[in-house]
């Protein structure tokens, strides 16, 4: 074959190779370009065949080139352009636009004249692309010269063609249409270590993977139904080592071409291709998942388009919409920064280009209208020729730093404001002992030049002048052992020590600090505070002078306080004795005048017995008043707190007053308004006491006009909770026509043993005390008294209190209510006449709350017209007491009216009688009323006028009046013990009244001899007494008698003071009057007594009725323990028993009948001590038996069990309800 067949040969085949080929002459112009390069570049055969390589590439004129083609043209040596210099000798664009990377090898072809070579090109493509992207040729076939026939052994082919096939780095091969191999080139075994004749004749897929042959076929199968087609596969090959290897082959359909007629297939190893593309996806499934793990956001735009090529599923999350409209929309990302911030954003974006990359900050609005703080770093990414290519963006959000930056400088401005207004120094400053100085402030706060006179400044890094400079030379070493103390501690340090002020003085401080160390120990600095305590200092030091002169005068002060106690107690001893040395005489005498004017008396012996009386009782009120100061002044005096009537309080101090406002001609009128509350918790003797002491001081110094008391109440604001009482302050006015005082006298008043000035006390008497206890009780009640006088007019005298109300239906009610609408006095109309506003205003007010309707008139003129004008009345009360037309002349008047002559009146007059006196006889048809009117007395007079059946009982409208019988309803044996021989015949006078009869005895100890000889029901016990007195006595009555056998005992003594009936209780005695003895306090108390001892005699009794069923002497030490035969906690215990005992009895039953021995025998224990215990001992030995039996037993003896407790219920109960008497 000629040389110029080879080569037109050699031409063909390279044309239809699937890598770049072209050939060179010796002046680099081209002399062949194949199909894959004109792909490749789009340069067509037609323009670059002839032409001068170096026109298209330029880089062929460069030395290295020159000289390497070169040794080809002339030496004829093989060439290889390998490596990142050479990989775009051909520069070619992929399909997806990336650069071609190239292998190349130069061979050398003998040139057709014979003189030198032409450099033959292999480029192949070692880019990292998708086997779809590799192009490979399709027209024309390989020329068919070189197809050998198949049962012909292949001919090597010339050699030009075998220099291209050996040294390529491809395996090419030629196959038959049924996979048989045709040819195969020689660098089989250097890529699959086989000898390339292996194959002829065989079949393709005999070394492929069993996994990959069904696809391989497939594919092959797919390509030869196309002539012209092409195709690439992967697939595994088994390499002569045994290992499989990753190869690509690329075929082309050639069976059509004469030249060639087969399928012509380029191999090629991508072994380490697939190890880099496996690498390649680890590393890009770490990249992403690392990127999609990021709080930020990672974009990859288009530098040309702006579409996005790469989005982190973040994005949703930041912007708060879809991935989707930012595809939509490539300015949507725009569109979502803030608009003050726009522009900004935008300048960055257009200078990308000149600057490379960017970093702002902006905000950026989210769909709910939250605002999110982003940082925008971008980088602008070019290509090898400077071409943009991409921009990378990735996107923070640091809304979470700004909110937190925000916080801290607000808590900056806090510290700063918080340091600034601080009295102390605040400071930071480093701490090295070692060091000269030992360290340097690095923070203080202002504060510090009010403390040493130099700004803060100087000490910053030790600027002018370092702390240690302004310390007290003598405190140093006392700070730098605090600090080092701290160290080891790891605890905060504070101590005092001194300063020097710049202006030379010494200041002392206070300094307060703590280490801060860092995660090894290592000291980092000091933070602390410096407070001025130069005023403290100076403060405690003058405090330490002022305490060593305290204790002085302290010392001073307790040695006063001992002769100040002594004298108190000196003085309560001379108050006691004094008491009880004056009440003892007094007693006589008072006793005395009061059985003495209960017997047949001229009038002028009874003036002289009532005289007597009178200044006993003034006497007594004297000696309570001093006594009441005593307590006051010694904190002493307790107010009791107990349901009270006001009303009847109020009329209960004007009664006490009535006699005397009689006597000078005055009239006394009161007014409850409405809204007062009827009862009210307190002390009702203190509140009439602070009563009565106003009256009594209103009626004394008034000689004609009248005394009345008001009394209004107002809710307190605040009321406590629902289920607690109302709260009231009451205030009390007790005005009068008297002398007056004068302005400048008012202070006086309420001052102890003081009264407006001397001439009072000789005129009027009294001991200046009355005003200053009523001061001091309305004090102790919760309120005040003041008062309003103007001399020669009178005088008003106000106070107030603070209580509590008690609803009038409460258990806690004492008194009998009146109806507050009675529907026998509905449509009833009454006229009331009474120049006294008071009076009258307090009538009507009490009328209309019953339901009376009520006409007034102050005058007799004004009653008539009344009568004349308005409808008919059905009673009327008149005045009898009034100016120009009085009552008996208005009731005369009335008896002549033509309508209303008939009509029943009512003469309201201020006439008392004392005893033994008679009243004037009222006009005919005319009723009394006496002045002033209680309600209770008013309720009752209206029933009789308007014929009402009802009946109203009130005890408080009646005049106490001594039992005579009470001797025969309550039989007493009674012992007096009493050593005062007034004072015996007193007492022994005052029950022979009520119809007692006594023994008499001196003292204690004749006291117990009394009770040894008889039994006594009572005593009436002296306190004081000789030899043995009344609590000593008492105390041995205890000890020697039983509860059931021991007297009742009375203490009857002169003592006053506070503690004086407690003590007399305490020592044993069961109830307490005070001397002077009244009869109706002395017949309560018997009243109290015989109730007791009835009880006790009916127990006693009960017991002796069931002397065969309880042991009385076991029952009654029993009760001794539990406090007394008759004590609630005994009866409470029979009760107890008698719940249980049934039940105790209905389990015996059912155990008898299962014949359960066990139980049986644990409830007949039960029952049997129980029983015991009461003294039930036959019923207890009965359980006892049942208790030791071991067989069962029979019904009988349970039934006498029954029957036993049956008596044994009817004895306890009887004493249980003896109990229960008692205690009602």
């Amino acid at each position: 074959m000629s040389n110029v067949q080879t080569i037109e040969q050699t031409y063909n085949l390279l044309d239809y190779l699937p890598i770049g080929a072209f050939i060179l002459r010796q002046d680099f112009t081209v002399a062949f370009w194949n199909r894959c390069l004109q792909q490749w570049t789009t340069i067509t055969k037609r323009r670059i065949e002839g032409k001068d390589i170096r026109s298209y590439f330029t880089h062929f004129q460069f030395p290295d080139y020159a000289r390497a083609l070169q040794q080809v043209f002339t030496e004829g040596t093989t060439v290889t352009f390998t490596g990142e210099t050479y990989q775009h000798l051909i520069p070619a664009i992929l399909p997806n636009g990336n650069q071609r990377k190239q292998s190349t090898t130069v061979t050398a072809l003998p040139a057709p004249d014979g003189f030198g070579f032409y450099a033959l090109f292999s480029v192949q493509d070692i880019s990292e692309i998708e086997p779809e992207e590799a192009s490979v040729p399709s027209e024309a076939s390989i020329p068919e010269a070189i197809r050998q026939p198949l049962e012909e052994t292949p001919q090597p082919p010339e050699e030009p063609f075998r220099s291209l096939v050996q040294n390529a780095s491809d395996i090419i091969t030629i196959l038959a249409a049924d996979a048989t191999v045709i040819y195969q080139s020689p660098s089989t075994e250097r890529i699959l270590g086989y000898p390339s004749d292996l194959f002829l004749g065989r079949c393709a897929f005999d070394w492929m993977h069993p996994d990959d042959v069904a696809e391989a076929q497939s594919a092959f199968q797919a390509l030869t139904q196309t002539v012209g087609d092409s195709t690439c596969i992967e697939y595994r090959w088994r390499h002569a080592d045994g290992c499989w290897v990753y190869l690509e082959s690329m075929g082309s359909n050639q069976l059509d071409n004469p030249h060639v007629q087969g399928i012509v297939v380029n191999t090629r190893d991508i072994s380490d291709r697939k190890k880099i593309e496996a690498a390649l996806r680890q590393n890009r499934e770490q990249l992403n998942s690392i990127l999609n793990s990021l709080a930020d956001v990672v974009w990859s735009v288009s530098a040309e388009t702006g579409d996005i090529l790469y989005y982190s599923p973040n994005a949703e999350l930041l912007y708060g919409r879809p991935i989707e409209d930012f595809l939509a929309d490539p300015n949507l990302w725009l569109k979502l920064v803030h608009p003050d911030d726009r522009q900004q954003v935008v300048a960055a974006s257009y200078s990308l280009r000149q600057t490379r990359g960017h970093d702002v900050e902006y905000r950026i609005l989210r769909p709910d209208g939250d605002i999110r703080w982003v940082r925008d770093r971008a980088r602008l990414i070019e290509d090898d020729e400077g071409n943009a290519i991409r921009v990378d963006t990735i996107i923070t959000d640091f809304t979470e730093r700004i909110q937190i930056e925000a916080a801290l400088r607000q808590s900056e401005e806090r510290f700063r404001s918080l340091v600034s207004n601080l009295p102390g120094a605040v400071f930071r400053h480093t701490y090295d002992p070692n060091a000269d100085p030992v360290g340097a402030a690095k923070f203080v706060s202002d504060a510090i030049e009010q403390i040493c006179g130099y700004p803060a400044s100087d000490f910053i890094d030790n600027r002018v002048r370092s702390f240690i400079d302004i310390e007290h030379p003598d405190d140093v070493s006392k700070l730098d052992r605090a600090i080092e103390q701290s160290l080891i501690d790891r605890q905060p340090y504070a101590l005092e020590y001194r300063m020097i002020h710049a202006d030379g003085s010494v200041r002392w401080v206070y300094e307060k600090g703590r280490c801060v160390l860092d995660e090894h120990g290592n000291l980092l600095w000091l933070d602390g505070v410096i407070f001025d305590i130069t005023d403290r200092k100076q403060a405690e030091s003058a405090l330490e002078q002022q305490r060593e002169e305290l204790t002085l005068k302290n010392i001073a002060l307790e040695q006063a306080r001992g002769e100040a106690e002594a004298a108190n107690r000196a003085k309560s001893n001379f108050l006691a004795t004094m008491s009880h040395e004056i009440r003892t005489p007094m007693n006589g005498v008072i006793g005395m005048t009061s059985l003495l004017l209960e017997t047949d008396l001229t009038p002028q012996q009874r003036d002289f017995v009532e005289t007597i009386r009178g200044s006993g009782d003034t006497l007594l009120t004297i000696i309570n008043d001093i006594l009441d100061f005593s307590k006051i002044e010694a904190g002493k005096l307790e107010l009791e707190a107990n349901p009270v009537d006001l009303r009847a309080c109020v009329e209960g101090a004007i009664d006490l007053l009535a006699s005397k406002a009689l006597e000078k001609g005055l009239e006394l009128a009161y007014l409850v308004e409405p809204g007062v509350p009827q009862i009210i918790m307190g002390d009702v003797t203190r509140l009439q006491q602070i009563l009565v002491n106003l009256l009594a001081n209103a009626v004394k110094f008034t000689n004609a006009g009248q005394v009345s008391v008001a009394v209004v109440a107002r809710p307190l604001q605040h009321q406590p909770k629902q289920d607690q009482p109302d709260c009231y302050a009451i205030r009390f006015t007790v005005q009068d026509t008297g002398v007056g005082i004068p302005s400048d006298r008012l202070d006086r008043l309420f001052q102890p043993f003081s009264q407006v000035d001397s001439s009072i006390s000789r005129t009027y008497g009294g001991t200046g005390l009355g005003l200053a206890i009523s001061q001091r009780l309305t004090e102790m009640m919760g309120g005040r008294v003041w008062v309003e006088s103007e001399v020669g007019r009178g005088s008003t005298f106000h106070f107030s209190i603070v209580v509590e109300a008690i609803p009038s239906g409460s258990n806690q009610s004492a008194s009998v209510h009146l109806c507050s609408r009675s529907a026998s006095f509905n449509g009833k109309r009454l006229l009331i006449v009474d120049d006294n506003r008071v009076n009258l205003q307090n009538l009507t007010y009490q009328a209309q709350q019953w339901g009376v309707t009520v006409c007034t008139a102050t005058s007799g003129a004004e009653a008539l017209r009344q009568l004349d004008q308005h409808p008919p009345v059905d009673a009327a009360l008149i005045d009898s007491h009034m100016p120009d037309m009085d009552g008996t002349a208005l009731i005369a008047a009335i008896r002549q009216h033509a309508t209303q002559h008939a009509m029943p009146l009512v003469l309201l007059t201020q006439t008392h009688s004392r005893v033994g006196e008679s009243l004037p006889p009222p006009p005919s048809g005319v009723s009394l009323l006496n002045k002033p009117i209680r309600q209770a007395q008013f309720y009752a007079m209206l029933i009789d006028l308007f014929g009402t059946e009802s009946q109203v009982t009130d005890a408080r409208s009646k005049i106490a009046q001594p039992n005579l019988n009470l001797a025969e309803q309550a039989p007493l044996h009674i012992l007096i013990a009493e050593d005062n021989a007034v004072n015996q015949k007193v007492l022994l006078r005052l029950l022979q009244r009520i119809g007692y009869q006594a023994d008499i005895v001196n003292n204690g100890l004749e006291v117990l001899e009394a009770l040894s000889a008889q039994h006594y029901d009572v005593v009436l016990m002296d306190v004081q007494m000789p030899e043995m007195d009344g609590l000593t006595a008492t105390q041995q009555i205890h000890q020697r008698w039983k509860s059931h056998d021991r007297p009742y005992i009375i203490a009857v003594t002169a003592n006053a003071m506070r503690g004086d009936r407690e003590e007399c209780l305490a020592a044993g005695m069961d109830d307490y009057l005070s001397k002077p003895i009244r009869t109706e306090k002395l017949t309560q108390a018997l009243k109290q007594c015989y109730q007791q001892v009835s009880q006790t005699r009916s127990a006693i009794a009960a017991a002796e009725t069931y002397a065969n069923v309880i042991d009385q002497d076991i029952l009654i030490a029993f009760g001794e323990e539990m406090g007394g035969i008759t004590s609630e906690v005994l009866g409470e215990l029979i009760n107890c028993f008698l719940e249980e005992a049934p039940k105790l009895l209905n389990t015996l039953k059912t155990a008898n009948r299962h014949n359960d021995i066990t139980t049986l025998k644990r409830t007949a224990h039960t029952l049997k001590s129980s029983s015991a215990t009461f003294g039930a001992t036959k019923l207890a030995q009965l359980c006892k038996q049942l208790e030791q039996t071991h067989e069962s037993v029979t019904q009988q003896h349970i039934t006498q069990v029954v029957a036993e407790y049956e008596r044994v219920k009817s004895a306890l109960q009887i004493q249980r309800d003896q109990i229960n008497g008692c205690l009602g």
